[in-house]
């Protein structure tokens, strides 16, 4: 695009972190990090991505609200550092709103990414109108907004899982996590959370992928502790290889384990006879 366009700039930041991050990363963690981070998913093979589909972890490989809210925080952490002040609240909420923008064009502009940053602007919306958030809400407008300017997006596949998942888990999550109430709260929250998201989803996943992995809410559990582990990292080496990278290797380096373990539990899970149903 020209190069006065937000499009141009956004592509010129995904391709320089995309190098940066390739420097300070071990090789073999290269595909999975870059599908994860910059939703570049070239370099993944094709064996690789059905593991991830029949052991029910694929929605791991997208941009989605887990990154999104990740940097949200960590952003709006530091803003609350800078400006501690309660009458900068509208300020912190404006400029972290701002870095989550920058982070989805760089991410590639995923519809799954973009209703997520739908959705905090809708927070952000409320609190600037002394508003209590709310979630449903938020996600309903974010889905309204996306219809309105592309009508075909509720085609796509990542629309339809994207907002499916999180309806699935602001539904399901609650009542699901009372019926375990026997279970300890770790195991509890981790598993329920699994199991909910994907009551909704897991019918459109399979027409999407012709593909049901039943052991699926099991191979999450370990999957996404790990995940968001993971994202945390990423986070910080992303931003420390603009800084020093001798620094940015030492977070590079220590996804090496965390991004082995999540590849190992997508083959074993994908395996396992009798995992997903074709």
């Amino acid at each position: 695009g020209p190069v006065w366009s937000p499009g141009y700039w956004a592509s010129r930041l995904r391709l320089a972190e995309a190098e940066g991050l390739m420097r300070v990363i071990p090789a073999e963690s290269v595909p999975f990090i870059l599908t994860v981070w910059l939703g570049e998913r070239r370099l993944m093979d094709n064996a690789a991505y059905w593991s991830y589909v029949q052991s029910g972890t694929a929605h791991i490989l997208s941009v989605s609200g887990v990154h999104t809210v990740i940097v949200y925080l960590s952003i709006a952490y530091v803003m609350r550092l800078v400006f501690p002040n309660y009458r900068y609240r509208h300020l912190r909420g404006v400029l972290a709103l701002a870095a989550v923008l920058v982070f989805v064009l760089m991410a590639g502009a995923r519809v799954s990414s973009f209703r997520s940053a739908a959705m905090i602007g809708i927070f952000v919306l409320a609190q600037f109108h002394d508003r209590d958030p709310d979630a449903p809400t938020a996600l309903g407008l974010a889905a309204m907004l996306f219809a309105l300017i592309d009508p075909d997006v509720i085609f796509d596949a990542g629309f339809i899982l994207s907002f499916l998942s999180i309806a699935s888990m602001l539904i399901y999550l609650k009542p699901i996590a009372e019926y375990m109430e026997w279970a300890p709260r770790p195991l509890r929250d981790g598993l329920a959370a699994s199991i909910s998201v994907q009551i909704l989803s897991t019918p459109a996943a399979a027409a999407i992928f012709y593909t049901v992995p039943v052991l699926g809410p099991l191979a999450n559990l370990l999957v996404v502790p790990l995940l968001t582990l993971g994202l945390w990292l990423m986070l910080i080496a992303s931003v420390l290889v603009f800084v020093y990278e001798p620094a940015a290797m030492i977070f590079g380096h220590a996804l090496y384990p965390i991004v082995f373990l999540i590849e190992r539990a997508a083959a074993i899970g994908a395996g396992v006879q009798g995992a997903y149903i074709e």
